[in-house]
């Protein structure tokens, strides 16, 4: 007869509160009273300029240079749906 064995992984017993399982764990902590030593850093800031960048405005850009690339990738596509639906819709009348 088979040997009854469970397959358990052993469970941690010294919780790390830097780095919790579960969000239930990282309550508990909080609930227990652990605190946890943060280190804060403040991020660099660049200085600031006495003269915000310009944007070019929407007036200034031409559309149609900027969007050749979509413009060819919609003209493929409608003409390969077209192809699609005219081959449908003859194999709907064939079969």
């Amino acid at each position: 007869m088979a040997k009854n064995t469970k397959n358990t992984r052993p469970r941690r017993t010294n919780i790390d509160t830097a780095n919790p399982r579960s969000y239930s764990e990282l309550i508990k902590g909080e609930r227990r009273g652990t605190d946890v030593a943060v280190k804060v850093t403040t991020p660099e800031v660049a200085p600031v300029s006495a003269k915000p960048a310009t944007s070019a405005g929407s007036d200034d850009v031409n559309w149609g240079v900027e969007y050749a690339q979509v413009f060819s990738d919609l003209r493929q596509l409608l003409v390969i749906s077209t192809a699609l639906i005219i081959l449908m819709v003859v194999l709907g009348f064939v079969v």
